[in-house]
């Protein structure tokens, strides 16, 4: 995830301000070329940032945010993208005060068409919190929710590419059993889902 938003994120931002880290330093080269700053160290990619965002395994979240807490203070963000993590959890893990916003986005980030939702931890206010929607709003579509409701919106939103890939993976067959070649019948289900979706979205029906 955190890959596919630096992908919809450049072009937005000179590469040269965001920092990837990642400590296999295979999973760094594509983003490397991308222009990016990257470092096996993640403190690197947290000291003198304005946002640190989390694209970590919420498995790794403890031991990886105890290390971090020493290089972080007050004056940065952090945008959690961790299913299952409550803000109240990361806040426990960082310096006392710590702004947390939590977002659930899709890797559809990588083309600017995402639906991503967040909701804010205690510390955040009103301005901070425009700030991590600005940067979300420029890959895709944002909303807010309240905490309570970001397990659904992981299942709904998180999950929903899965579900839309079914559907146009079901269509597609049908229309190969009917006798179309098997680009033709992709081609016309896939854009037949974009149509219908933005049509929802601008009719409201």
């Amino acid at each position: 995830m955190g890959k596919a938003l630096i992908e919809g994120l450049v072009g937005q931002f000179p590469p040269e301000q965001i920092t990837a880290a990642d400590l296999r330093p295979e999973a760094l080269e594509s983003l490397a070329a991308l222009g990016v700053r990257t470092s096996t160290n993640a403190a690197d990619a947290v000291s003198g940032q304005d946002l640190v965002i989390l694209g970590l395994k919420p498995q790794v979240a403890v031991p990886v945010l105890a290390d971090l807490a020493a290089h972080m203070d007050t004056s940065q963000i952090v945008v959690s993208m961790m299913a299952g993590v409550s803000t109240a959890r990361i806040e426990e893990l960082l310096p006392e005060g710590m702004p947390v916003v939590r977002v659930m986005p899709q890797t559809l980030v990588r083309l600017r068409d995402a639906a991503c939702a967040l909701c804010a931890g205690r510390a955040v206010n009103a301005e901070q919190l425009a700030q991590v929607r600005a940067l979300f709003d420029l890959v895709g579509t944002t909303v807010e929710v309240a905490e309570s409701q970001m397990d659904a919106v992981t299942g709904l939103s998180g999950s929903g590419p899965a579900w839309a890939y079914v559907v146009v993976e079901a269509l597609t067959d049908g229309g190969v059993r009917s006798g179309l070649p098997r680009e033709v019948a992709l081609k016309l289900a896939a854009q037949t889902m974009i149509g219908a979706a933005r049509l929802v979205l601008e009719s409201g029906e």
